[in-house]
């Protein structure tokens, strides 16, 4: 989110969006070990957020990570961030990764890092263009189905 966010939890705390730093030998930044959810936050309000959980879980789940907080924790920071945030209309995403790891494709098991963070939402137009590719998408892809 850059120097646009809000609000960012980072691995247990609020932080400025200057501060938001994760390292260079974090696992998702390495070798894009890690998931994430973007949730639409409306009025204030996060839209959807338990299936955005659900699918949070799914997606770990499906590259061996565990989410590090229970859903009843994660919903508290999701409504810190968003309160801290003050937006009525905002994107929220999380972020989880494997964490600091040596350079390569092994991991450690070290902690995993988890971001919070929201920032403005510029709505979309009232006229917008839809694009169809031609191209079928990988079902049989080991990662299908993980976001």
């Amino acid at each position: 989110m850059g120097a646009s966010a809000r609000a960012v939890w980072l691995n247990g705390e609020m932080v400025g969006p200057e501060d938001a730093v994760v390292s260079v030998f974090d696992h998702g930044f390495t070798v894009g070990d890690g998931v994430f959810e973007t949730l639409k936050v409306v009025g204030g309000r996060p839209f959807a957020v338990r299936r955005h959980l659900e699918r949070l879980h799914r997606s770990a789940q499906g590259l061996g990570l565990d989410v590090p907080l229970t859903d009843a924790s994660l919903r508290r920071v999701v409504d810190e961030v968003v309160a801290t945030a003050g937006l009525e209309l905002a994107r929220l995403r999380i972020t989880l990764t494997a964490g600091v790891t040596p350079l390569g494709s092994g991991r450690t098991g070290g902690e995993p890092t988890l971001v919070v963070a929201a920032g403005p939402l510029t709505p979309w137009e009232a006229d917008t263009t839809a694009v169809s590719v031609p191209w079928p998408r990988n079902d049989r892809s080991p990662v299908a189905g993980v976001k």
